[in-house]
């Protein structure tokens, strides 16, 4: 998890933690539950507390606004709650001046795949390149950097307005579908080769196999975003097939960058109009390729016929 997101857990909790407490006829309250239930499960979110704990079982579990208490269980919630406000008010005032960036609905967060070293970090960098700069810039839209994430492998961009985050995630969503379908294509490929039951299955050339399919189906994806997001009144046709090119080029290196353990994500606090464009990466059903493999097919021409 992203430092970025832990704060705006944190932040959650600070701006709800504010139990009440009350007692009358014998009787103990907790008040102000919901928002206390907020605050509980965005510690939950970033680790810093567990549900298992029976007490901050009972607030995830309210649908209501005060818990009606016995004596010694108000004893015990207050006992809890002194030290989750401590807590909170600490981790608040640590988060908010050791990580000062704020998230903006305009933020688009990558995770990079494993680096070993700088070739990895060079390889993945000039992916992403390739895979954003020239058709988000065509769309109209703009990258920047906003940050490199501390102490993990994110870089957060910002991308300026709502529209081109969203066109970014269609673009991510294409390559995603491209990649799972090369990949269950290349699975059956080498299942029907495992078995030997054909010989002319067992002489193909897989890896040319993947190339191809990516390439072609890229191309056709292409044509319809250029459809959906390029559509010009009186173009040239020498000026769509470029386009065109660009799109598939940049959809096939989403994949590279996808089939590697890329992942691209809107900004947490997005609306679920912007998240539900981005694929949801808790599908894990692309085997990954090791990024040096990856080099080693570009600098290597035999490995390319």
């Amino acid at each position: 998890m992203r430092l970025i997101d832990i704060k705006r857990y944190i932040n959650i909790a600070f701006e709800n933690f504010s139990p009440k407490y009350s007692n009358s006829n014998g009787n103990y309250y907790i008040d102000n539950v919901l928002n206390v239930k907020k605050a509980v499960q965005a510690l939950q979110k970033a680790r810093f507390v567990s549900l298992d704990n029976p007490l901050l079982e009972n607030i995830n579990a309210s649908i209501t606004d005060r818990l009606i208490l016995s004596s010694s269980q108000d004893s015990q919630y207050q006992i809890l709650f002194n030290k989750i406000q401590y807590m909170i008010t600490a981790l608040h005032e640590w988060a908010n001046s050791y990580i000062p960036t704020e998230e903006r609905d305009t933020t688009v967060n990558i995770k990079l795949p494993p680096i070993e070293n700088l070739k990895d970090l060079s390889v993945t960098a000039s992916i992403i390149q390739k895979s954003f700069s020239r058709v988000v810039s065509e769309f109209g839209g703009e990258l920047k950097i906003k940050q490199f994430d501390h102490g993990s492998y994110w870089i957060v961009l910002d991308a300026n307005d709502i529209e081109t985050v969203k066109f970014i995630g269609t673009l991510v969503s294409a390559g995603w579908c491209i990649a799972k379908s090369s990949v269950f294509l290349i699975k059956s490929y080498l299942e029907i080769q495992s078995m030997g039951l054909d010989n002319q299955i067992k002489k193909l050339d897989i890896e040319r196999i993947e190339r191809e399919v990516i390439k072609k189906r890229a191309e056709e994806k292409a044509k319809e975003l250029n459809e959906e997001y390029f559509k010009r009144e009186n173009e040239k046709e020498t000026d769509i097939n470029e386009r065109l090119d660009r799109i598939a080029a940049s959809l096939s290196e989403i994949v590279k960058l996808l089939k590697i353990g890329g992942e691209v994500y809107p900004a947490l606090t997005s609306s679920p109009e912007v998240e539900e464009v981005f694929p949801n990466f808790k599908e894990k059903l692309i085997e990954y390729t090791k990024i040096d493999l990856l080099e080693n097919k570009k600098n290597n021409p035999e490995a390319e016929q």
